[in-house]
């Protein structure tokens, strides 16, 4: 089954609207591609649900990229930050969570194009051995000799292996858990760029101080079914808008500041325990 994205990839292809979009202007923009595996999904002992792409369709869309776009690196990025963008728009490729396969199957690939990634390696892992939770979930239903699943975490819930197969179940029980709680940690990351804008901004006159509501962004993101930030929609500004001065208050943003960075560690350490129950439940089937 495919999801609504790639239908309408495919509609807009055999239609030749994609061809027709492909010759309207480029917007000077910075876009940031974020792949995780690379591979088989259906080939994997664990989630499947990390694999961006195979490694043929990875190449396939390089390939297109750099046809298109701007292939960008790091120090691009920071130059464009520092106001030197090129024009036209740029592509940033990264991989997160540091699997094998992005050595073994996406680097050479990357290295046929001259493109260049950006690779964020989760040190905690490295030489351990150890296994994400989410791999360890996938892993031991998977491998489960058990025809039928029974979870009470988060609610009760009942998946049968035998009809549906390890993958779909594992993939089930994992995506709407992940979903919520990545959600919250991007909006929460989301409002510490917005906090720490007011802060870089308390000298710039005529600046007005602004703020997130994290319930409205987080129903957005939840909603869109996106991991995007969060739209402007949700941006709070002050009732008396006062623009012929700057309205930041260093100290109360600072507190909000704080205030947030305690909520992003709790809602990680909320994600990390309730995976660590799923664990334990998937475990004593």
């Amino acid at each position: 089954m495919h999801g609504k994205r790639e239908l309408l990839a495919r509609v807009c292809s055999r239609t030749g609207l994609t061809r027709i979009l492909e010759t309207l202007p480029q917007r000077r923009a910075l876009i940031i591609l974020n792949y995780h595996r690379i591979g088989n999904a259906d080939e994997t002992p664990f989630d499947s649900g990390v694999f961006s792409a195979t490694a043929e369709q990875f190449d396939s869309q390089i390939a297109y990229l750099k046809r298109r776009f701007q292939m960008a690196t790091l120090e691009d990025v920071f130059a464009m930050i520092n106001g030197n963008a090129p024009r036209g728009t740029s592509v940033l490729i990264t991989f997160d969570d540091g699997y094998l396969d992005n050595y073994t199957l996406a680097f050479p690939i990357l290295r046929s194009h001259a493109v260049q990634a950006v690779f964020f390696l989760p040190t905690a892992f490295i030489g351990t051995g150890k296994l994400p939770w989410w791999d360890t979930i996938a892993y031991i239903i998977k491998r489960s000799i058990k025809k039928r699943i029974h979870l009470e975490y988060p609610e009760p819930a009942n998946f049968d292996v035998a009809v549906d197969g390890g993958k779909r179940v594992s993939m089930e029980i994992l995506r709407p858990e992940q979903q919520v709680m990545q959600a919250a940690l991007q909006v929460r990351s989301a409002r510490a760029e917005i906090l720490a804008g007011n802060i870089a901004n308390a000298d710039t006159p005529g600046y007005v101080a602004r703020d997130l509501k994290f319930d409205a962004a987080l129903d957005q993101m939840l909603d869109a079914g996106s991991q995007d930030t969060p739209s402007s929609d949700s941006i709070a500004t002050p009732e008396n808008l006062r623009f012929d001065h700057n309205d930041v208050d260093v100290n109360q943003e600072l507190s909000k500041s704080y205030d947030n960075s305690l909520s992003y560690v709790a809602t990680l350490k909320l994600y990390g325990d309730s995976m660590n129950r799923i664990v334990t439940a998937t475990n004593s089937n």
